[in-house]
């Protein structure tokens, strides 16, 4: 199922993550690329693009409201994931996961259960590492 279907959903989406990324402080090209790339998988033209510069150089700061819960919940989960990518889930990405989901007045046991999910794939992923490792 696709839950991020709507332009102003695109939008926030983008917007979130680089909300994310920006708050460990650290933002690559990389991370610039893969912002980009997904703008332009997502079909977004030129104006909304120049939004997503806007928030990458910190100019924008407003509340991101998705269209409806289900939006906002696929939102929330995939931006815990991606800010457990580097080994660290930061406590301003924590911050900042929560802020949106304040801001689309969503239950914060949800975001809770969401972490705990992905702090388990990763344990359960690096258990699989550890057997690969200590067989070959």
């Amino acid at each position: 199922m696709n839950y991020i279907e709507k332009e102003n959903d695109k939008i926030c989406y983008l917007r979130g993550l680089i909300r994310i990324a920006k708050a460990d402080q650290t933002i690559t090209q990389e991370e610039k690329n893969y912002y980009e790339a997904v703008a332009r998988g997502f079909g977004l033209d030129k104006s909304n693009i120049e939004i997503l510069e806007k928030e990458l150089n910190g100019e924008e700061k407003d509340k991101l409201v998705f269209s409806n819960k289900s939006a906002a919940l696929f939102f929330i989960q995939e931006a815990i994931q991606i800010a457990f990518v580097d080994g660290i889930y930061h406590e301003s990405e924590k911050a900042e996961i929560r802020n949106v989901a304040n801001d689309n007045c969503l239950d914060l046991v949800a975001v809770d259960e969401f972490e705990k999910w992905v702090a388990e794939g990763i344990a359960w992923q690096k258990k699989g590492e550890e057997i690969l490792n200590k067989y070959q």
